[in-house]
């Protein structure tokens, strides 16, 4: 299970971390196409959003960043992909994109803008999700990579 692999992947990379005072976050995930699920696991990594109906929802599974403990305890979280839903995994770049203001983009607001492009086909929607970030930002403020993995179910296959 993904859990395991984070242990595993935790307790080999601890002594170099450690070592240069630094934690890793990632999530793990296993997409069965079959079944139309996720099973992950989170270390320290943002919520992955799934979105669905017009809807969305923050799949809360945490868990600390790879070099917090020796023994860290991550959970595995099995979740439905319903037909003609999206999935978005994202790095914390865009919610801690700084704007004019001083304010963080934030997960409201990120989530706001995944629900506005869900209807797009993935290639538009990331370079929607990109444009929006990047005009919000503020260039006075040091920028964070902004990743992007969005997984769409089409149909009820």
């Amino acid at each position: 299970p993904p859990s395991d692999v984070l242990r595993r992947t935790n307790r080999h990379l601890l002594p170099k971390l450690q070592q240069q005072r630094m934690m890793v976050t990632m999530l793990y995930g296993i997409l069965d196409i079959r079944e139309h699920t996720l099973t992950f696991s989170n270390a320290g990594q943002g919520y992955p959003l799934l979105c669905y109906n017009g809807e969305s929802q923050y799949l809360e599974n945490s868990g600390i960043p790879l070099g917090g403990f020796e023994q860290p305890m991550y959970d595995d979280c099995t979740i439905p992909i319903p037909p003609d839903a999206t999935l978005v995994l994202y790095s914390d770049g865009f919610i801690e994109m700084v704007g004019a203001n001083g304010e963080l983009l934030g997960f409201d607001r990120f989530q706001q803008m995944v629900i506005q492009y869900a209807h797009l086909p993935v290639p538009q929607m990331v370079e929607r999700l990109l444009d929006t970030a990047i005009r919000f930002g503020d260039k006075r403020f040091e920028r964070d990579d902004l990743t992007l993995v969005i997984i769409k179910r089409t149909g009820g296959r």
